[in-house]
């Protein structure tokens, strides 16, 4: 068997004795490597927010004086270590409709919704 490479390093080829060439792409295999470094970069970054603002939540408990402090320290460590667009705590009434207690972020979304 000839073996040969191609101008891109990312592949080889090669022709046999009938002058049949057969193409092996590599760059599939390296593709799904990086993807998969990637997914795992990501998901590590994702987790080390989450935790942060775990953390963050965990020293709100220490220091907020009333529970609605407690509940916008909470709410603003989700947004602000955990990397979410919007956190909110809702509380229940005597009938079981919910209201809004403590909201961090993109409050927007919260526009005209009904917890009833």
């Amino acid at each position: 068997m000839v073996s040969a490479r191609s101008a891109d390093p990312r592949r080889s080829w090669h022709a046999d004795e009938q002058g049949f060439i057969t193409l092996v792409a590599i760059s599939a295999a390296r593709e799904l490597v990086d993807d998969q470094r990637r997914n795992a970069e990501h998901e590590a970054r994702r987790l080390g927010r989450l935790y942060a603002a775990l953390s963050e939540a965990n020293q709100a408990l220490l220091r907020a004086s009333t529970r609605e402090a407690l509940f916008q320290s909470i709410c603003d460590a989700a947004v602000d270590h955990g990397g979410l667009a919007l956190a909110w705590i809702g509380s229940a009434d005597a009938q079981g409709r919910v209201h809004i207690t403590a909201a961090s972020g993109r409050q927007d979304c919260l526009d005209g919704l009904s917890f009833d």
